[in-house]
């Protein structure tokens, strides 16, 4: 059985613990569960934004240019 998951959550570590069992005598109930983890890294969502003064600048005229570069450091928890 191969399952897909999405990790939605980052900074963390998920971990799934299974658990198998039957009806029908097991001789080995030792391998009846078992555990994974996964480490999910930070992520960054960065954004630019630009813009001027004056978008309808003559000649001559002073115009200021802004340029925003927005970091936004997504640091979700396993809820």
């Amino acid at each position: 059985m191969t399952i897909v998951t999405k990790a939605d959550v980052s900074n963390t570590t998920i971990t799934r613990d299974e658990n198998v069992s039957s009806d029908v005598y097991d001789p080995n109930m030792s391998n009846n569960k078992d555990s994974s983890s996964v480490t999910v890294l930070p992520e960054a969502d960065l954004e630019v934004i630009k813009g001027v003064s004056d978008a309808s600048a003559h000649k001559g005229d002073a115009v200021i240019g802004l340029l925003l570069l927005l970091i936004m450091v997504l640091m979700l928890l396993l809820m």
